[in-house]
């Protein structure tokens, strides 16, 4: 029951964190998912297509194989960033598939943290 709640809870958190904007880009922009940065909202990615031909699905799953965001698209060309919470040991996959292509991209997201340790003599 424990692990239910817990794993409710962090679909909606997951969810939550997923926010994006879509932005119009040009013609000559090809299916792409890029790392654009750490934010304040979370792990940056943006997503560009340019599907002429009917609807585009993006699915990003984490590590489980859990789809955490999925969404049909019907403009020809976007750009949508997604922010992603941070974590110690996060893997996220992006898919998107127009029907005839699809691409899938991976990412592991991990952090770490670097210790200072100042020594000196005092007189």
């Amino acid at each position: 029951m424990k692990k239910t709640i817990l794993v409710m809870f962090l679909f909606v958190s997951f969810s939550l964190f997923l926010q994006s904007f879509a932005h119009p880009v040009t013609a000559a922009t090809e299916t792409a998912v890029a790392y654009a940065g750490i934010k304040e909202q979370g792990v940056a990615f943006d997503v560009t297509w340019n599907n002429h031909e009917g609807s585009t699905e993006i699915i990003i799953k984490d590590k489980d194989g859990n789809a955490i965001y999925r969404n049909t698209f019907t403009e020809a060309a976007m750009k949508k960033r997604f922010y992603l919470p941070k974590g110690e040991n996060e893997q996220y996959s992006f898919i998107i598939s127009n029907g005839k292509k699809r691409l899938e991209k991976k990412f592991l997201i991990s952090t770490s943290f670097v210790e200072t340790v100042n020594v000196n003599e005092l007189k």
